[in-house]
């Protein structure tokens, strides 16, 4: 199960998540407090509509999962320490 996301206007730090995210369905950007309020409560009051944005979020996730390790794989060769990485769990 995925939880949807609401935030405010101010995604500078993480854009390119929230514009995937968003994309999604995962994802509402609130304009205001008072916008953002809304959405959770239409989310509280419709669970279908609650659901989806969840799932679409915990799909994101899931598509998205492994992006650490690759760029790791990637640039320890390069930085010249192959032995330097732990093993991945799970």
């Amino acid at each position: 199960m995925g939880v949807p996301v609401e935030v405010g206007p101010h995604l500078y730090n993480f854009a390119e998540v929230a514009r995937r995210l968003e994309a999604g369905g995962a994802l509402r950007i609130g304009r205001d407090d008072h916008a953002i309020a809304a959405q959770v409560k239409a989310w509280l009051v419709d669970g279908e509509a609650r659901d989806r944005a969840g799932a679409a979020a915990r799909a994101i996730v899931d598509a998205n999962r492994g992006a650490t390790r690759e760029t790791l794989d990637q640039l320890v060769p390069l930085l010249g320490a192959p032995d330097a990485l732990p093993q991945a769990s799970g």
